[in-house]
């Protein structure tokens, strides 16, 4: 492991943030540290931080307060930035409707501050009226909205078209768009930030559409409508069909929704394999005593489904095979 990431993870492991910002210090004093630091420092660990709550060495309260460490130390980074023009463009920066996480979204605006942007962040799990009532507030050139949760990508696709009813571009980052613009073309946004140094050359204003009208169709649209209006039903019937066994309710009920969020995304998407990472993740974590068994919650949910819900049945079983078999 690099050294500088080793650091800076003992800092955030013990949250430690006095040692975290002298480190931080030092590495922006570095050619292109800020760079380094927004675009491999951070990220990395955090991916390993992740990887010790998925194998169950860290608690889910450890692993959120190392992140929050680093959210803040990057936030006091953004404070010591120079003052924008007050005639540059401005942004408004959100997390994805659901999504808790804000790390993303704070890199996301500091990346777009060092680029010369007057850049505002909404806070965590914005809604599409709370978006809609701060753009007619606000006026931005531009809205930023981040997600790092597969499962919340339905969330991002909501801010995208409200952004865009009003006419204002957007421009996407965070974990859960994945390492290609693919995903974020599929959702309907303008311009997708792979990393925080990406984000002046996609946030060019001359790169991004003055008006934008959202007319995205998903292939699977019938069947998003499907899941959307029988969810309720679905959890319903599946703690029905798990009444004979031992389990906890809100445990099964919380599997079901993550599943049925990441289906909702993967169908968005056109992309089976965001229902196949979720599924194996569950198994890794299942295989740990942190989760439930994989094969009895994803039967469970493919037996509560409405008829019409197809793909989304035939993707799972498909997920299932395949988390069994690489086990």
């Amino acid at each position: 492991m690099d050294e500088d990431i080793a650091r800076f993870l003992d800092a955030i492991t013990e949250s430690d943030e006095t040692t975290t910002e002298r480190l931080v210090g030092e590495a922006i004093r570095s050619p292109k540290g800020i760079e380094r630091l927004l675009d491999e420092l951070i990220p990395r660990a955090l991916e390993i931080v992740g990887s010790r709550w998925e194998q169950n060495e860290w608690t889910f309260s450890q692993e959120h307060l190392a992140t929050d460490v680093c959210r803040r130390v990057v936030e006091s980074l953004g404070d010591t930035l120079n003052e924008p023009d007050r005639h540059a463009p401005s942004a408004l920066v959100v997390c994805a409707e659901g999504e808790w996480h804000s790390l993303a979204a704070t890199v996301l605006k500091v990346g777009l501050q060092l680029a010369g942007w007057q850049a505002k962040l909404l806070g965590p799990s914005v809604s599409s009226s709370q978006l809609a009532a701060a753009i007619f507030d606000e006026g931005p050139d531009l809205v930023a909205v981040t997600c790092s949760m597969v499962a919340n990508l339905p969330g991002a696709r909501r801010m995208i078209a409200t952004a865009h009813e009003t006419g204002t571009s957007v421009i996407v980052g965070g974990r859960a768009f994945g390492e290609t613009p693919d995903r974020s073309i599929k959702l309907g946004a303008d311009g997708w930030a792979a990393k925080a140094s990406r984000v002046p050359t996609v946030a060019e204003p001359s790169r991004l559409p003055s008006t934008r009208l959202d007319q995205l169709q998903s292939p699977h649209a019938a069947e998003l409508r499907v899941l959307d209006d029988s969810t309720h039903d679905i959890i319903m019937k599946l703690s029905r069909s798990f009444e004979s066994v031992d389990v906890d309710e809100g445990t099964l009920a919380g599997g079901a929704v993550w599943i049925l969020r990441t289906a909702h995304a993967a169908l968005l998407c056109d992309d089976p394999r965001l229902l196949q990472d979720h599924v194996e993740w569950h198994d890794r974590r299942a295989r740990l005593g942190a989760a439930l068994p994989t094969r009895q919650v994803i039967e469970g949910v493919v037996e509560a489904l409405p008829l019409e819900a197809e793909t989304t049945a035939l993707w799972l079983e498909d997920a299932l095979r395949r988390a069994v078999d690489t086990a």
